[in-house]
């Protein structure tokens, strides 16, 4: 009996709980791309318009680089431009981390094994 009860309760409160659950709202804090390395366009700057162009014919991607922006290799933090001097110089992975609507750059990360 005791069982029966405590089953009916947890039915019961799941059941009104799930109304809450639907109601709550998804917010995109960051987003990101992964791409090579050679399809970034980083301005000299440092500040100013990133574009990835993956391809000729793919619609070319824009964003926001700002003073906030962060570049590091691996866990390793470096300057816009150091990334933009590896970028260049490297075939490796590249990851664009940005905020949705804005689309400013958080973070850039290249992945370059054995980087120092």
């Amino acid at each position: 009996m005791i069982r029966m009860i405590a089953t009916l309760l947890l039915a019961t409160a799941l059941s009104l709980s799930a109304p809450l659950a639907a109601a709550a709202k998804y917010v995109e804090l960051e987003a990101s791309y992964e791409v090579s390395a050679a399809d970034l366009r980083i301005p000299r700057r440092g500040v100013g318009t990133l574009r990835v162009e993956t391809c000729d014919d793919c619609t070319k991607l824009r964003f926001k680089l700002t003073s906030a922006t962060r570049a590091f290799v691996g866990e390793q933090a470096i300057s816009i431009k150091q990334f933009r001097n590896l970028a260049m110089a490297n075939m490796a992975p590249a990851y664009v981390f940005y905020k949705p609507g804005t689309f400013d750059v958080t973070s850039l990360i290249l992945d370059i094994p054995g980087f120092n």
